[in-house]
């Protein structure tokens, strides 16, 4: 999950350094949420010059994930920002998918089977 939170952090670097779409709110709820412990990596999401930031927290960080965010954020900006944490979890019928290498065979099977929720982070469809 590291390296999904690298991507998103590069995301917003990117909107915010390349097409110059973030503002200094998005900018200060992605850094908080990025520093925080818990927190693998934040970007912004929405419409250009506003919307909101996405937070990917490990289980059971969210809410100091969320309290870190409003006392960096109170910190550097006059107005306090709209929080709302989501738990993510896998609907019915959501699949865990194995990731494959080039040894894996390939007999033409799906390799995903059905297997319940783990107090980790997987891949879910």
């Amino acid at each position: 999950w590291r390296g999904l939170g690298d991507l998103l952090n590069a995301a917003h670097a990117s909107l915010r350094d390349l097409y110059l779409v973030t503002c200094p709110e998005l900018d200060a709820a992605q850094e908080a949420a990025a520093a925080a412990p818990g927190c693998f990596g934040a970007r912004m999401m929405g419409g250009g010059f506003g919307g909101c930031v996405l937070a990917l927290c490990a289980p059971g960080t969210a809410r100091a994930v969320e309290r870190a965010v409003l006392a960096a954020y109170r910190a550097r900006l006059p107005e306090a920002p709209d929080l709302t944490v989501i738990d993510a979890v896998p609907g019915p019928g959501a699949m865990l998918l194995p990731l494959r290498t080039d040894d894996d065979d390939d007999d033409g099977a799906h390799p995903a089977q059905l297997r319940p929720a783990l107090d980790i982070p997987r891949l879910w469809v």
